[in-house]
């Protein structure tokens, strides 16, 4: 067993021991634990000793995680608090608040107020208002959801004020956020404004519903998403102007990695970009380190690191497991569907987008059957069009609020953003009320769902080796 396999191994068994210890109650946990200690005690050989330990690991990790629940007060209370982060939807916005006083300090708080005014980073508010725990609903673990950003205080119809603001270089990053987020308002006509600001500032609340329903229906959703493929070609543009400034290649990796990780918290750092920042930068310091990086053991590597610091996620995130399914699907399929597909005519690299597109929802389609009910039978076709669309639509839109100065070129510039986004939104209009676009299935069991993964992982085997 190579040195990588064995790293690959214990994150393995480490995602193995935080799931278990997520889905059992702690009585069958503790006799796993039992299990493991008895492992490292019986075990001599290195390997066994370590998968043991991974696994010993993950279930300490997560029972680690676990946070006490808070005593709220019976009746409405005051409290003071400063805005960690805003989301904004078409009727409302969402605080994310840091309680600074009272019993509840050093809690946060997810507060439901109106529209406008609007609220902004490191205002310090005061609030009057009855704090209630989240709960499930409709088989949604919102409170396990909101836990994995720390969040475990809702608030609905607050008396609200602001009382003060702080300035740091969180605040100057989500001024720049609303400066984009402003020109974008302004410069295009809805929906494709909202579009443009779910795909580049991830306020995807702000698209309609009608809107949000189609690009489900034809498998589009990621592209509005903040996700790996955004992520992949920020670092790309990044890099290509550094280098082209002549930056030296160590230079260049760590303002890459101020600039990225920058964007990340200014989008809500959501899971998918977080993964594939992870795995970008690692992708990147190996040929500086001179190591070269198995790419499977490179996922694993990131799908450990990051449930280390949010264990919750490998449960309880649907947005993480789509993404972590999506790169398994590219790795393992990707090549296979390749040498299947290489009698389409290469325009547009049309090979390698349906190749692309077909070898993530191998692994992703299980998941949104699960979750959503939803199967898509137009989202090769719908891919297609769009998929190459995406990498001018990011570029020009990260150009062109900049360019707000100079009016002519920015209207030129901001009318070829239109354009591209108006396709984007047609394609999804269309296809998602095209008859038999998409099917809608009924509800899967777990254990349909496991033994589904369980077929796909015997036919990658064979696809892998055949490919």
């Amino acid at each position: 067993m190579t040195q990588q396999t064995l790293y690959q191994s214990c994150c393995i068994s480490f995602l193995a021991g935080v799931f278990i210890g997520s889905a059992f109650s702690l009585g069958i946990c503790l006799f796993i634990l039992s299990a493991a200690l008895a492992a490292l005690v019986f075990f001599r050989r290195k390997e066994y000793l370590l998968i043991a330990l991974g696994l010993l690991m993950g279930l300490l990790r997560f029972h680690s995680s676990l946070p006490t629940p808070p005593i709220l007060p019976e009746t409405a209370s005051a409290v003071t608090g400063r805005i960690i982060f805003t989301e904004k939807s078409l009727s409302r916005q969402l605080l994310t608040i840091t309680i600074t006083d009272s019993q509840l300090a050093g809690r946060r708080a997810l507060v439901y107020v109106p529209r406008y005014p609007l609220y902004f980073y490191g205002q310090k508010v005061s609030l009057q208002c009855k704090f209630i725990r989240p709960e499930p609903f409709e088989g949604f673990a919102y409170d396990q959801y909101l836990a994995l950003r720390k969040i475990q205080i809702v608030c609905y119809q607050p008396q609200i004020s602001i009382i003060g603001t702080e300035q740091n270089i969180w605040s100057f990053i989500f001024k720049v956020k609303d400066f984009y987020y402003r020109k974008f308002l302004q410069g295009m006509p809805e929906p494709e404004s909202s579009v443009i600001r779910a795909t580049i500032l991830s306020e995807r609340r702000e698209i309609p519903k009608d809107l949000q329903t189609d690009l489900a229906h034809v498998g589009l959703t990621h592209v509005i998403a903040i996700s790996g493929f955004h992520i992949a070609l920020f670092i790309i543009i990044v890099r290509e102007i550094l280098l082209t400034l002549n930056i030296s290649p160590w230079v260049a990796f760590w303002l890459i990695a101020v600039v990225v990780t920058l964007y990340i918290v200014m989008v809500g750092q959501p899971a998918s970009a977080v993964r594939s920042a992870v795995m970008a930068g690692v992708m990147l310091i190996a040929p500086l380190v001179h190591r070269p990086v198995s790419v499977w053991y490179l996922l694993w590597l990131t799908a450990a690191i990051m449930i280390f610091i949010t264990p919750g996620a490998l449960r309880y995130d649907i947005g993480w497991q789509l993404s972590f399914a999506a790169v398994a699907g590219l790795v393992t399929w990707g090549q296979w569907w390749q040498s299947k597909l290489n009698w389409l005519p290469n325009i547009f690299h049309l090979p390698e987008i349906v190749a692309a597109t077909l070898s993530a929802q191998m692994f992703t389609l299980p998941l949104s059957v699960y979750y959503f009910h939803n199967l898509s039978l137009s989202s090769v076709a719908a891919n297609v069009v769009v998929i190459p669309l995406v990498a001018p639509m990011m570029i020009i839109a990260l150009v062109v609020p900049i360019l707000f100065f100079w009016p002519l070129i920015y209207q030129a510039v901001m009318a070829v953003l239109y354009a591209l986004t108006y396709v984007m939104v047609k394609t999804a209009e269309i296809g998602g009320k095209l008859p038999y676009s998409y099917l809608t299935l009924p509800a899967m069991s777990e254990w349909l769902l496991a033994l589904w993964f369980l077929i796909l992982i015997i036919l990658s085997y064979y696809a892998v080796k055949n490919s």
